[in-house]
């Protein structure tokens, strides 16, 4: 994980995939049948807002320390904003019936298994990419004593 673009690429792209996932499993749970066509209808709003939210709190920064209990309420009510701006986008901007408006528990379930989800898997990234410092070497060369001539 050397390049600061490979590590938001991989956030992204587990971001997305942790999403879909989300809105599956919730749709399956709320017993919707759910095609991968209509996957890919609804899924850009939510993913959309969630990876802006995510971005404000720099979620997708190699220098974000992602152990720390202030990232994770940050992530916690990014998660929660991108909640409430999905909501508030399907149920009042859109007039028309929309995919997204055929449950608000799908929506609120889905980002509930998202939050944890995106949490954990930025928590195990952070953890392999420390694991890798700790096994390099520092040495200083120079002399002991510059300050007492």
């Amino acid at each position: 994980m050397s390049s600061p673009r490979f590590f938001a690429a991989l956030l992204l792209l587990l971001d997305t995939l942790a999403l879909a996932f989300a809105f599956a499993c919730a749709a399956s749970l709320r017993h919707v049948d759910v095609q991968s066509s209509y996957l890919f209808a609804v899924l850009p709003l939510p993913l959309g807002l969630s990876l802006v939210c995510m971005y404000l709190i720099d979620g997708y920064n190699r220098e974000t320390d992602m152990l720390s209990q202030d990232y994770a309420c940050q992530h916690l009510i990014a998660a929660v904003g991108a909640l409430l701006a999905t909501l508030m986008t399907t149920y009042v901007v859109y007039t028309s019936p929309m995919a997204l408006q055929f449950s608000r528990l799908v929506i609120t379930v889905s980002f509930l298994i998202f939050a944890p989800l995106t949490l954990l898997s930025r928590r195990l990234i952070r953890l392999q990419t420390i694991k890798g410092f700790r096994h390099r070497a520092l040495v200083f060369i120079g002399k002991a004593n510059d300050w007492d001539s």
